[in-house]
């Protein structure tokens, strides 16, 4: 969840969320990591997501057309970055698949 202001807060993708982060520029890092996930993909960060001191985000990674929250997860991206001052530059990207469901 992110607060949007008050006591406001909404689930949004992290694409959506990144650079709003107190002003923060995530946008290197997180068209990183566009590049390794499935077209159209939803991916979220928040502060449980985001790991400052070791300069990392780690998050499921979602289809965008999923059913619900919780389902259609693809699998979990980690991204390493380095803070240099506001702005995070990437330093790898990794996205590790989920095996897939028989139904």
């Amino acid at each position: 969840m992110v607060r949007l202001s008050g006591r406001h807060t909404a689930e949004v993708p992290v694409f959506a969320v990144l650079n709003t982060v107190n002003n923060d520029d995530f946008s290197k890092v997180r068209a990183a990591i566009t590049k390794q996930v499935a077209s159209g993909a939803f991916f979220w960060t928040t502060c449980w997501a985001m790991n400052l001191e070791q300069q990392e985000i780690k998050s499921v990674v979602q289809k965008g057309d999923a059913r619900c929250h919780a389902c259609d997860m693809l699998g979990e991206v980690t991204a390493h970055f380095r803070l240099h001052g506001a702005v995070a530059e990437p330093i790898s990207v990794e996205f590790v698949a989920d095996p897939p469901v028989a139904h």
